[in-house]
């Protein structure tokens, strides 16, 4: 890999600059994976929670289950992050995606006063969600550094 790929670069964001972020590595990872109806939500749509949306969403699932690896639908059948046959961006956009959700749930609880500090230990009771858990590693792509 040549260096300019190893170049760090800083950016700084606000916490809902942030969580858009993060959200839009949700999304990208997702269809990387084939989960793409998350995607699909995201649209402009004329009335939300329309019962015909979610029977339209089905159908294209299925009509493009017939082009994707292991007949991926969008919802049901989607492909694990670590498969081979996953694109490196998207195990990539997961990691980076764990690593600000992770840092965006303990800032969260520090706030709220559950946990002191992000070398505090997990309060099991109240730190349940998988938002807590430390990133694991897909790629060999250093992790995403947070800094307040």
């Amino acid at each position: 890999m040549d260096s300019e790929h190893n170049d760090k670069l800083k950016i700084s964001v606000t916490k809902l600059q942030a969580n858009i972020i993060k959200d839009a590595l949700d999304i990208y990872l997702r269809l990387g994976i084939g989960q793409f109806r998350p995607a699909l939500e995201k649209l402009p749509q004329k009335k939300l929670f329309d019962p015909l949306w979610h029977e339209d969403l089905l159908l294209i699932g299925k009509i493009l289950s017939n082009h994707m690896i292991d007949n991926v639908d969008g919802w049901q059948r989607h492909l694990s992050i670590s498969n081979k046959d996953v694109d490196i961006a998207a195990k990539i956009a997961c990691e980076m995606y764990q690593v600000i959700r992770n840092h965006m749930a303990w800032d969260a609880a520090i706030k709220s006063g559950i946990v002191t500090d992000m070398d505090s230990e997990r309060n099991w009771d109240k730190m349940v969600s998988n938002a807590y858990d430390k990133p694991y590693r897909i790629t060999s792509e250093p992790m995403v550094e947070i800094t307040i």
